[in-house]
C-alpha cells in the first residue's frame, strides 16, 4: 500500500488479526497491541514512535495511526525502490501477527499520469504537437511506393525535373560519358585487377609466383603437415620426435609449448588418449617425447597429432599428424 511521507500526514493502516484458529481475532484489548517495523534497507527500526489502535468495526481490522506530530517518526524515507514492513501482533495468546508492505511516495502512482507529468516526455522543442496532431500527420503520408501525383503533391513538378541536371551536374562526378567507362576504370590508381585468365594462360599478376612458392614449401609456413606411418612394438620404451621446416620457430615467442596426443578415435574426448602430454623443445623447428611401456602397453593403430600451443594454452595449431601402429611384441 501507498502512503505519503509521515512529515507530511498521518500514516494509517488497516490491518487485519487472525487467531491459529483460522478466526478473526476480534475484541482485543488495544494495550495489547505493537508494532514492528522494517526500513527499506531490511534492518530493524526502532525509537520510534508507538502508533495508536483503534478497532473501529469491531471485526478483527485494526488501525495503526502514525501521527504526523509524533515526537520521533517511524517513516522518514520516501520513494525508496523497496517498501517498509510493518508488522502488527498483540501479546494475546493464540493470536497470528499480520505482515504489510508499505511505500512511502512523494507522488500516488495514479498521480503520476496527470497532464502535467507529461511534459517530460513531450521533450524540448515541443510546442503545439500533440498525440492527436501527429496521427494527423501520418494520416496524410502517401502510400509505399507513392504515386506520381502524391510525390507531385510532395515536391513541385520543377524540381523534380532538375534532379538529372544536379546529378549529372554534380562537380565531382568522374563518368562523364559511356565512352569514358573504360578509361576511368583500368586507369584508377588502385586498382588491383589486371587480368583473370582472360584467355588461355593468362593468371593474375604474381600468381605463377604463388603458385610456385606453395610448390616450393615457401608458403608451408604453420601450416600442418603429414607424417609417415610409425610402427612400434608393445610394450616398448620409444622417443618420438617432431621434425618442422624452417618456417616454424618453436623457440619464438619462448612461450610455446608442444603437445603430443594419441587416440585410437580422434573424435574421443581427450580423456581416452593413451597419450596426451607436453614434449620437449629440443631446437626452432625440433620436439621429442619418449613414450613410456605403460604408455605403449595396448595394441592398436592410433590417430597422433604434434599441436602447438601458448604457454597458457590457448591459439593451439596442429604442427604434424600421423599413425602410430603399436604391434604385438613376441617375448611377453
Amino acid at each position: 500500500m501507498f502512503r505519503k511521507l509521515q512529515a507530511t500526514a498521518d500514516i494509517v493502516v488497516a490491518i487485519p488479526l487472525i487467531k491459529k484458529d483460522g478466526s478473526q481475532a476480534t475484541g482485543l484489548t488495544l494495550s495489547t497491541l505493537s508494532t514492528k517495523i522494517i526500513k527499506p534497507d531490511g534492518t530493524a527500526l526502532t525509537g520510534y514512535t508507538e502508533a495508536t489502535f483503534t478497532e473501529p468495526n469491531s471485526d478483527g481490522v485494526y488501525v495503526c495511526k502514525f501521527p504526523a506530530n509524533a515526537a520521533t517518526k517511524a517513516f522518514t524515507l520516501e520513494d525508496q525502490p523497496n517498501p517498509y514492513t510493518l508488522t502488527l501482533d498483540s501479546s494475546t495468546a493464540d493470536v497470528e501477527p499480520t505482515s504489510v508492505s508499505v511505500w512511502i511516495v512523494s507522488k500516488y502512482p495514479w498521480e503520476l499520469a496527470l497532464e502535467a507529468t507529461l511534459t517530460a516526455i513531450k521533450g524540448a522543442g515541443w510546442t503545439t504537437e500533440t498525440l492527436k496532431a501527429i496521427k494527423e500527420f501520418v494520416d496524410g503520408l502517401p502510400a509505399d511506393p507513392a504515386s506520381n501525383t502524391q510525390v507531385a503533391t510532395r515536391a513541385s513538378q520543377t524540381s523534380v525535373n532538375a534532379i538529372p541536371q544536379q546529378v549529372w551536374g554534380y562537380a565531382e562526378r568522374t563518368l562523364t560519358s559511356i565512352a569514358a567507362v573504360a578509361a576511368d576504370v583500368w586507369s584508377y590508381a588502385t586498382r588491383k585487377l589486371t587480368s583473370r585468365n582472360i584467355s588461355a594462360g593468362e593468371d593474375i599478376a604474381c600468381e605463377q609466383t604463388i603458385l610456385s612458392s606453395i610448390a616450393t614449401g615457401t608458403l608451408q609456413s604453420r601450416i600442418a603437415t603429414t607424417g609417415a606411418e610409425m610402427r612400434i612394438k608393445r610394450g616398448d620404451t620409444k622417443t618420438l620426435t617432431l621434425s618442422l621446416s624452417t618456417d616454424w620457430n618453436l623457440q619464438s615467442p619462448a612461450d610455446q609449448k608442444v603437445y603430443l596426443c594419441l587416440k585410437a578415435d580422434p573424435k574421443a574426448a581427450n580423456s581416452t588418449a593413451i597419450v596426451n602430454r607436453t614434449a620437449t623443445v629440443t631446437g626452432p623447428q625440433t620436439a621429442e617425447i619418449t613414450l613410456t611401456s605403460i604408455e605403449t602397453a595396448t595394441v592398436g593403430k592410433y590417430d597422433a597429432e604434434w599441436e602447438v600451443r601458448k604457454s597458457d594454452d590457448t591459439e593451439p595449431q596442429t604442427a604434424q599428424h600421423f599413425t602410430l601402429v603399436i604391434e604385438q611384441d613376441v617375448r611377453q
